[in-house]
């Protein structure tokens, strides 16, 4: 991709030059700019053209690679058993549009990396929950907080907190 931008970059023109310039002159006037210098011996179109081909090709390369990474079985449980209800329908979708969502978006782009890097389940039962909390008896809203997230710091120690997912059973 990094290549691709480098050569789109190096392109040159000139946002002033008229079809009226180049028919007087093959030199734009407002800025020394030479097309068929410029362009490397093609021809302008031809070569954006070239450059929008491979890009259709870069894209469809992208998607393919996505399409088989959410294929992976263990990506697939942590798609349909630790994302939220709205995430998966937009996971879903792509998967069976086999297509990106038009515009990629930058949150299309999040759930991605979520999904991809690997997320973690950690599983907290009810009788659990109910035991840290009635462990407490009587008490103030600031201790209960407290309590909770005592308890699921233990719970996910050691591990990414940005990938682990908790899971109430």
């Amino acid at each position: 991709m990094t290549d691709f931008q480098n050569r789109l970059a190096s392109l040159k023109s000139c946002i002033a030059l008229t079809e009226k310039d180049l028919d007087a002159s093959p030199i734009c006037p407002h800025c020394g700019f030479r097309p068929s210098v410029e362009s490397g011996g093609a021809i302008g179109t031809q070569l954006l053209q070239q450059m929008d081909d491979q890009l259709d090709t870069l894209i469809e390369q992208w998607t393919k690679t996505l399409l088989n990474n959410l294929d992976d079985p263990m990506t697939q449980k942590n798609v349909t058993e630790l994302l939220q209800a709205s995430d998966r329908l937009v996971i879903e979708s792509f998967v069976n549009s086999r297509e990106l969502p038009e515009p990629v978006d930058a949150n299309f782009v999040q759930i991605l990396k979520t999904v991809l890097a690997g997320l973690q389940k950690v599983t907290i039962t009810k009788a659990s929950l109910i035991k840290v909390v009635t462990d407490l008896g009587p008490t103030t809203s600031d201790e209960i907080k407290k309590a909770l997230t005592g308890y699921v710091d233990s719970l996910t120690k050691g591990k990414d907190a940005n990938k682990v997912r908790i899971v109430v059973e």
